[in-house]
């Protein structure tokens, strides 16, 4: 009878132990779901902000292309011309 009474004493400790983590693990869940949200809301304003300054970057590249020469390109170092340089 002995070992029984043991056996109930941990398994009272074990479910004390069950209950606490019951009742603590929806506020976790819950602070964590919250968070996620929040992070998830910023993301996607970060998106939409990068991708205004991407299409205003495309838009500013393509107005000093038509502004720019053909000629106002810099020119290709000789070693990727495939012409070797005079060294002295």
């Amino acid at each position: 009878m002995e070992i029984f009474g043991g056996m109930m004493v941990m398994m009272a400790i074990l479910g004390l132990f069950v209950v606490a983590v019951w009742l603590v693990l929806p506020f976790a869940v819950f602070a964590v779901k919250a968070k996620m949200e929040r992070a998830l809301d910023l993301l996607e304003s970060v998106e939409q902000r990068l991708g205004r300054v991407e299409e205003r970057l495309a838009r500013l590249e393509e107005a000093r292309g038509a502004r720019e020469p053909a000629s106002a390109t810099p020119a290709a170092p000789p070693e990727e011309t495939g012409q070797e340089s005079v060294r002295t």
